[in-house]
């Protein structure tokens, strides 16, 4: 069955570029994020704890990806959330939930 769906996940991949929609790759790593993450959080004297969970959503040729980072992962309240432009790197929302 994986082989089916490596071979349908390929002639996706080969008409997206004959297309021309074919999602481009982030531009910055995630340690790049998590150190964007960090500093945003620190200027907000929010707490970082661990574990840390990083997402990517990919953009198209109009539009550019987003990364979300979410603190304290495992629980419920206490986490900060941050969302960034994966193209210029900027702050587009934060917040936190208290507990």
């Amino acid at each position: 069955m994986s082989r089916l769906k490596d071979a349908i996940l390929a002639i996706g991949r080969v008409l997206d570029r004959a297309f021309g929609m074919e999602t481009p790759p982030p531009r910055l790593t995630e340690t790049e994020v998590l150190r964007i993450a960090g500093v945003t959080a620190e200027g907000q004297g929010w707490p970082w704890e661990e574990p840390v969970s990083v997402g990517f959503t990919p953009g198209s040729r109009r539009r550019p990806g987003e990364w979300e980072v979410f603190t304290n992962a495992s629980c419920k309240g206490g986490n900060a959330i941050i969302r960034i432009n994966d193209e210029t790197g900027a702050v587009l929302n934060k917040g936190f939930a208290r507990r």
